[in-house]
């Protein structure tokens, strides 16, 4: 394990997260932005810049939850979920005690592979949660200077009146589309709040040298056949958010 007990990342020929090079080439990596750019992407904004919270707060919970999907459903750039109290807890506990996870992102035939990774304290926004999410190989190469392909934020305000957590993922669409986006903010999510994601996840922070990647990519491939892209109000609606089991 690296310093401050992250794992060591290496690369795709040895290590241990042997075979984790990316399958295919729809998602080719390259740290060629401008770090300004970066920056911006990687800074998430106030709930109240976004929406006007007196107003929100006058509304039941699945009013809330309706506004919040409706308000990202055309938003270029921007996507959002919504997460209930017992799945924020369970999120917020277990992404401080492992605070990096692996998502592959599925293009055509092949797929690579993305690292989350919660953000320090001093980072946050008032008690908000927030991860940043880059290509793992972007990392590999200078963790400092990956670029973020997705910035998630977990917004509290309305916890203690409405049981929710608003989730917004502002992405690069240079590399993600809306649908891709809104799968990725799903998969972070799940990756705490589903026991049985969690279990890799876990093993993968504490004890890096016994991680498989090869049996999580096969959970997401299973979850992923049994799971349509979903990017609508209305489909959120009907599982009453983000969907995590």
């Amino acid at each position: 394990a690296a310093a401050g007990g992250k794992p060591a990342l290496v690369g795709c020929a040895g290590g241990v997260w042997r075979g984790m090079c990316s399958s295919g080439s729809n998602g080719s990596s390259g740290v060629n932005k401008r770090l300004d750019e970066v920056v911006k992407l990687g800074i998430p904004k106030q709930l109240e810049d976004l929406v006007k919270l007196d107003l929100l707060e006058k509304e039941n919970p699945g009013r809330v939850l309706q506004i919040w999907m409706e308000y990202h459903k055309d938003k270029d750039g921007a996507v959002g979920g919504v997460m209930s109290r017992p799945e924020y807890d369970t999120f917020k506990f277990r992404s401080g005690k492992a605070p990096m996870c692996l998502i592959p992102v599925f293009k055509g035939e092949g797929h690579f592979v993305v690292i989350a990774q919660a953000q320090s304290a001093e980072a946050q926004l008032g008690g908000s949660i927030a991860f940043l999410v880059a290509h793992l190989d972007d990392y590999r190469a200078n963790p400092t200077l990956a670029q973020p392909y997705l910035s998630l934020t977990v917004y509290t305000e309305i916890l203690e009146s409405k049981e929710l957590a608003l989730v917004r993922g502002e992405f690069d669409i240079g590399r993600l589309d809306k649908g891709e986006a809104s799968l990725l903010l799903s998969d972070v999510v799940r990756s705490y709040v589903n026991t049985e994601f969690f279990r890799h996840v876990n093993v993968l922070n504490s004890r890096p040298a016994e991680f498989e990647w090869e049996k999580e990519l096969a959970l997401f491939k299973e979850q992923r056949a049994q799971e349509p892209i979903k990017v609508t109000a209305d489909e959120a609606l009907k599982e009453g958010g983000v969907k995590t089991e």
